[in-house]
Formats: C-alpha cells, sequence, structure tokens
C-alpha cells in the first residue's frame, strides 16, 4: 500500500484496505502460468472481508505494463510511479455485508481485458509475475479486506 499524498510505502501485516481516500493498493501475482499471447476469457481477484463494510466506493484498476516486475518495497512512490496499462478498470463493488466471508460481492468485475493486455507483451512469458493496482475513485468509505488465496 502507499499514500497517495506522501509516496510513503505501508506495509500491513494482515490487511488491504480498498478505496481508503490516501491509499493506493498493489498486489502481486507471481509465477503466473499463461503462455505468451493467450485470450483470457474471464479473470478477476476474489477478496476475504474480514468487516462489514458498508458505503459505495469506486476504483480504478490497472497493471504494471512489465513483463517482470520488481517486488514492493520501502521506496518513496513505489506503486504509483510504475508504468500503467493501456485498460483500465473501474470497480463499483457492492456493499460487503459479510464478516468472514469470501462471496461474489467481494471478487472484482471481470479483469480479461487488463490481463490480455499483460500477456500479449512480446516479451511476456509463463510464468512471470503480474502487478495490479487498485486506485480510489471517490473517497467517501473504505472496505478493509485480505487477500484471498
Amino acid at each position: 500500500q502507499e499514500s497517495i499524498s506522501t509516496g510513503v510505502s505501508i506495509t500491513p501485516l494482515s490487511h488491504i484496505e480498498l478505496g481508503k481516500s490516501d491509499t493506493i493498493v498493489g498486489i502481486k501475482f507471481n509465477r503466473i502460468k499463461i503462455p505468451k499471447k493467450s485470450i483470457i476469457n474471464k479473470a478477476y481477484v476474489q477478496f476475504y472481508s474480514q468487516n462489514i463494510s458498508l458505503g459505495s466506493i469506486s476504483l480504478k484498476i490497472y497493471a504494471e505494463l512489465n513483463y517482470k516486475p520488481t517486488n514492493f518495497g520501502e521506496i518513496s512512490y513505489n506503486l504509483s510511479s510504475r508504468i500503467q496499462t493501456n485498460t483500465l478498470i473501474e470497480w463499483n463493488p457492492d456493499e460487503w455485508l459479510y464478516q468472514d466471508k469470501s462471496t461474489e460481492t467481494e471478487r472484482t468485475i471481470d479483469l480479461s481485458d487488463l490481463i490480455t493486455e499483460i500477456v500479449s507483451q512480446d516479451s511476456w512469458y509463463s510464468g512471470n509475475s503480474i502487478v495490479l493496482i487498485f486506485t480510489p475513485s471517490v473517497n467517501e468509505s473504505s472496505k478493509n479486506s485480505c487477500t484471498f488465496c
């Protein structure tokens, strides 16, 4: 996680906060086994809600346009300075009404266009990593979650 206003990296121990008005969230998926130039029919990220989260948020989701993204670190603007994909997905999740649950409500909308852009790079190879970055569009509330593994 990174503060938008200061660029300072925030490394959480057990959760991430999506939709927090001053926070960018990055998630790195390692060793993705998708062949180069594959057509992606459906892709999403499933979250696990630690808390009930009421209120609306709007998020922009993009990926780092890099066939071999570096690990996150304590470098200022580590997430926001990464080269973005041309594809940008707007996600307006419904309220998360259940605690300690993983339902369709905590699942992103289809990210297949975004993933297709990444794996269509000439330099992409199966087994590379993908970084997804979530930025707030509207700073009304936040949803607390952790990634679902």
